[in-house]
C-alpha cells in the first residue's frame, strides 16, 4: 500500500511539474509592413479558451487566428497589437507586440529633350489632389534613367498618377496619364 501511495504521489508530481503555465503569445509573418498589406496574426498561447485581439486601428477581434488589413490611410510608424487570453479557470493573460508600418515608395524622373519643355512646370495628380512636382531646368540628350542630373527627380508614394506639363503662362503642354509607380521602382518619364 505504501508503495502504491508513493507511486501515485510520484505520478502526480510528474504531471504537475510537466504542465506548462498558461500564457498569451502570438507570432506574425514579418516585423515590418507596408500600407495596404495584410498582417497575419497566429495565436501561440497556451491553455486559452477565449481570445481578444486589440488591433492598432481600434478594432477588436475574438477569433483564435486573425488577418488584419492595413488601410492605406493608417498613420506611418510603430503600432501595437495586443492579444488578451482567458484560461479555462478564468485567469487573463496578455501580450503586446509592436510593428512598423511603412509607405511604399517609387522614384520618378521627369526629363525632356524638347526645347519647348525647358522651364515647363510639372504638376502631379494622385486622383484627388493636384500638387506642384517641379520645373524642368534643361534638356537631356537621352533618357537619363535614374541618373537625374537635368531632370526632376522625386521619391513618391506608390500609386497611380497623372503628370501635367504647363508652360510659364499656365498653358497646357502635355498630359501623361496612368503612370503606375510601384514599390522601389524607377520611372523615367519624357515630356
Amino acid at each position: 500500500m505504501r508503495l502504491l501511495l508513493m507511486t501515485l504521489m510520484l505520478c502526480l508530481l510528474i504531471i504537475v511539474s510537466g504542465c506548462k503555465k498558461p500564457h498569451a503569445d502570438f507570432t506574425t509573418d514579418k516585423d515590418e509592413y507596408y500600407l495596404g498589406e495584410i498582417i497575419h496574426l497566429t495565436n501561440t498561447s497556451r491553455s486559452a479558451k477565449k481570445y481578444t485581439w486589440k488591433l492598432f486601428d481600434g478594432s477588436i477581434r475574438t477569433s483564435e487566428k486573425v488577418d488584419c488589413f492595413i488601410d492605406p490611410k493608417t498613420p506611418l510608424g510603430n503600432v501595437d497589437i495586443q492579444l488578451e487570453t482567458t484560461s479555462h479557470t478564468g485567469q487573463k493573460y496578455s501580450k503586446t507586440r509592436s510593428f512598423k508600418i511603412k509607405q511604399k515608395n517609387g522614384h520618378v524622373v521627369i526629363w525632356t529633350k524638347k526645347p519647348g519643355f525647358v522651364n515647363a512646370n510639372i504638376i502631379i495628380f494622385d486622383g484627388s489632389t493636384f500638387s506642384p512636382f517641379g520645373s524642368i531646368s534643361a534638356m537631356n540628350a537621352s533618357d537619363p534613367g535614374c541618373q537625374y542630373d537635368q531632370g526632376i527627380s522625386k521619391v513618391v508614394a506608390a500609386g497611380l498618377y497623372t503628370f501635367i506639363a504647363k508652360d510659364s503662362n499656365g498653358n497646357l503642354l502635355l498630359v501623361k496619364n496612368n503612370i503606375n509607380v510601384e514599390l522601389d521602382g524607377c520611372y523615367s518619364i519624357e515630356f
